[in-house]
């Protein structure tokens, strides 16, 4: 699993599909991040599109199935015989092969159908091929036959599949000029679906601005996962990936799309409000005073973890120890003022306190803030709720340590 995306780690189970399957071309509907996405003509919707299968992807993928251990329930795929799991990333680096995806995608709902190990396999294979490959190749790689039958994965596919197949499930349907069908087939699933819960987070990644309308429509999602990360898709698109090339979102794009999640920091939604927050702590600059002043504008208001958390997620160096820290020095202080205002909220305690308060000592080493951030986590150690008592101790204790 060591080649799956680090933002994300998505991908469908792989089936091995017949190989007598009709030949032909299917053209491909690429769209580029950015744009918006052409509504299908009644021609491509009459009739599925000519299928072209790759006999190499399939006996790559069938020496998958028969010589790695494959878990059905969650798409993973380890201590294969020969490495059978790097052959399709290699394949994809090193041949570019113009049908891979629709393969993966034909052997996944056709194959996947008659043997869970082999949808669980095809689908693995899927990230592999976006991260090795490239997504500028994967791009020309999602063809209409490819879309077509990630829609029918996105309505079928097991949620357990959640941190393998999201994002090249996204990434190819959107590709294929099929966002919208993406998005009919993720609304008719369980609200509870952790499928539609990862991948709401990639739809700007991949879409562009073009993916707002759909994302405000499933944020109205009634399941906070979902409403979240439709608001903090923004910030995944900006922030890009750890370890592979991904489409890049600066000048008047990332402006575009930080605007749109900036519009959400007050919503009246919490949990849209929170995971709008969450993609100003990546756009950074200016971003970052908004959604602190939100934070502060909202602290009388319900409190929620999501909330509790904002405050130290806006200074503070994202997955990488050593890192650059999000805000600046005068940010974090102001995430300090952010975080003592919602303390001061008689509402706020359980764990939702206990996360504010942890926040403190957080911020206070992030952002060179140690003094302020002693001087609050002192005054908390006297507080009646032993919760945040307890909290501010250990705080005390993290801000001595080198």
């Amino acid at each position: 699993m060591n080649q799956l995306s680090a933002f994300a780690l998505l991908a469908l189970a792989l089936v091995a599909c017949d190989s007598s399957k009709s030949a032909g071309t299917a053209a491909s509907a690429s769209a580029p991040a950015g744009s918006a996405q052409a509504a299908p003509s009644a021609a491509a919707t009459a009739a599925p599109s000519a299928l072209k299968l790759d006999p190499e992807a399939q006996k790559l993928l069938a020496a998958v199935v028969a010589n790695c251990e494959i878990d059905p329930e969650r798409a993973e795929v380890k201590n294969c015989k020969n490495k059978e799991e790097e052959a399709i990333g290699h394949y994809a680096s090193e041949k570019k092969p113009p049908n891979l995806l629709e393969t993966l995608a034909e052997m996944a709902v056709t194959d996947g159908a008659k043997d869970p190990k082999m949808l669980a396999a095809a689908c693995n294979m899927m990230p592999r091929t976006l991260n090795l490959g490239g997504y500028e190749w994967f791009k020309t790689n999602a063809t209409r036959a490819a879309g077509e039958r990630l829609v029918k994965l996105a309505a079928t596919a097991p949620d357990g599949f959640e941190y393998i197949l999201p994002e090249s499930l996204v990434a190819g349907a959107i590709y294929a000029g099929m966002q919208s069908e993406l998005t009919a087939a993720l609304k008719k699933r369980d609200p509870k679906s952790s499928i539609v819960r990862s991948a709401v987070y990639h739809y700007v990644q991949y879409g562009g601005p073009g993916a707002f309308a759909d994302l405000e429509e499933l944020g109205k999602s009634p399941e906070d996962g979902v409403r979240y990360g439709a608001m903090a898709a923004a910030g995944v698109a900006v922030q890009g990936d750890m370890f592979f090339a991904r489409p890049k979102f600066e000048g008047e794009l990332m402006t575009k799309v930080c605007d749109w999640a900036k519009g959400h920091l007050l919503d009246e939604d919490d949990a849209r409000a929170n995971g709008a927050a969450d993609s100003m702590s990546r756009c950074k600059g200016a971003y970052i005073d908004a959604a602190l002043d939100a934070v502060i504008a909202r602290a009388g208001k319900k409190p929620s973890y999501g909330l509790s958390q904002t405050p130290h997620h806006l200074c503070w160096s994202e997955g990488i120890i050593g890192g650059v820290v999000n805000g600046t020095p005068e940010q974090c202080a102001k995430a300090l003022e952010a975080t003592d205002k919602l303390l001061a909220n008689p509402d706020l305690e359980g764990e939702n306190l206990r996360v504010a308060v942890w926040g403190i000592a957080s911020i206070g080493k992030n952002g060179k803030q140690q003094k302020k951030a002693r001087e609050l986590l002192q005054k908390l150690t006297s507080h009646k709720n032993k919760t945040a008592a307890d909290a501010a101790k250990e705080g005390l204790k993290d801000l001595d340590k080198k």
